[in-house]
Order: structure tokens, then sequence, then C-alpha cells
């Protein structure tokens, strides 16, 4: 019973993997490269495709191969938040990144998860955001935490409640009183500072990024290797993110 009733969920799963795969592909794919790909079978991954095809969300080329189809188009409007932040992010971010040799991130928290909208590796690359891997580090990240901080205490007390924690290392704090403390903390000082509670080896630091209202609408954040991160002293990596949101503020 359990079996049929996981068995939908796996469907949209399975879908929504599809889906990604072909916004990352830069041409069509067959439907046996799907399968492969998804580790189903090739019956499976043409029944998704069929659904797919027929609602519009994947069209095929002359081979009969599939690429992301026109009904796709209908998400434009939802998309024009998430790609105007992402404009205004990206040219900071770089900045950041040239200025301190530290990766640099942007996140948002929406429906209890930390999303990434603009992302620079330390070597000064753009990360692909086809797939979100940091969406349960609200806890565990200094972006995740200035988000946490600028909620309610009430807001913070409900979200603890209905979401779960994972222990990324050994020094990730996960209990709901603690972190409570820790984003008062924020608030009164304006940023976080994680030191390997994420990633063994990884630090960061992260100040929020406020609307014209004053409402904080996301996270500035820098990180980078333990070693590096403590030959830089905390104060130059706040002024460094502070630098880097007055400038995205200007633009």
């Amino acid at each position: 019973m359990a079996k049929e009733k996981n068995q939908p969920i796996q469907v949209v799963d399975r879908a929504l993997d599809l889906l990604e795969l072909l916004a990352t592909a830069d041409k069509p794919i067959s439907t046996t490269v799907f399968a492969g790909k998804l580790n189903i079978s090739v019956q499976s991954a043409n029944n998704l495709l069929r659904v797919l095809f027929r609602r519009g969300y994947v069209s095929q080329d002359h081979a009969r191969h599939y690429r992301l189809g026109p009904q796709l188009c209908v998400f434009g409007d939802a998309t024009v938040r998430w790609k105007r932040l992402r404009e205004g992010m990206e040219p900071v971010l770089k900045s950041l990144n040239r200025r301190s040799g530290f990766g640099a991130f942007a996140g948002v928290l929406e429906n209890d998860r930390l999303y990434c909208c603009a992302h620079i590796f330390p070597g000064g690359e753009p990360a692909p955001l086809t797939r979100q891997f940091w969406t349960e580090e609200l806890h565990s990240t200094a972006a995740g935490r200035v988000l946490l901080a600028a909620l309610s205490p009430l807001e913070r007390k409900k979200l603890f409640a209905r979401t779960t924690r994972r222990q990324m290392t050994r020094k990730t704090v996960m209990d709901p009183a603690e972190l409570e403390k820790i984003c008062l903390t924020v608030r009164e000082t304006g940023y976080a500072e994680v030191k390997e509670e994420s990633l063994d080896g990884v630090c960061s630091m992260a100040i929020p990024v406020c609307d014209f209202s004053g409402t904080v609408i996301a996270a500035l954040a820098v990180y980078g290797p333990v070693s590096d991160w403590e030959k830089t002293s905390c104060l130059r990596k706040k002024r460094l993110l502070e630098a880097g949101r007055s400038c995205m503020e200007k633009g």
C-alpha cells in the first residue's frame, strides 16, 4: 500500500527531473537517452514524455527528439522576479569575487527553503542553478541564518516546528532554541558568520539585502576555505559585503 501511495509522487519527481535535464541540454534529447540519464525504462520515459508533449511542455524536432515546449511560457511572468534578482545580483557577486577571491552567493527564503538566485564560484565562474543543493541548509549557512533572522520570533518558531534540520557537519547547530539565540544575535549585529557548519573546511558570511520599504528580500554572502578565511578579518569581510550591497542598491 505504501508503494502505491508513493508512486504518484515519484512520477511527478521524475517528470521534474526530465524537464530540468532538458533545461541544461545543449541539444534535443532522445527517449533512450532520457531513460539512461534518469535510470528508468524506455517505456516509463516514453509515458512521461507523451504526457508532457500533449500538454505542450516539451516539443519534438525533425528526429523526434525532445526539447522544452512553448507551454512553459505560461510561467514567464512568475519568473520575472527571479530574473530581476539574478540580473541585479550577478554583477555584485562577480565584483565581490574579484576583490576577495571568495565565492559569492545570493539566496532567498521561499517555502521554508533556501534558494539561490545567483552564485559565483571562488574561481570566478558562474554556477549553474538548475539544481538547488542548499535548499535544506537555512540553519547551517550564513545566508540562511540572515534570512531566518529577518523573520519574527513567532515566524521562526513555526518554521522550525514544521521543518527538520540535518547534521551537515559535526559543528552544525540544529537545536531550535540555540538557533533562535543565533538569529537574535544576527538581527542585532546585521550579519551572520558560519564556520564549517554546512561543509567541512568552508566558512561563510552574509548580510541582508532589503527592498525600498526595508523588507529583507535576499541575503548576500561570500564563502571560502577556512585557511583563507582566517587570513581576512571579520570587519574586512563585512565591509566588503556592505560595499557590494551599496553598489547593488545604487544600480
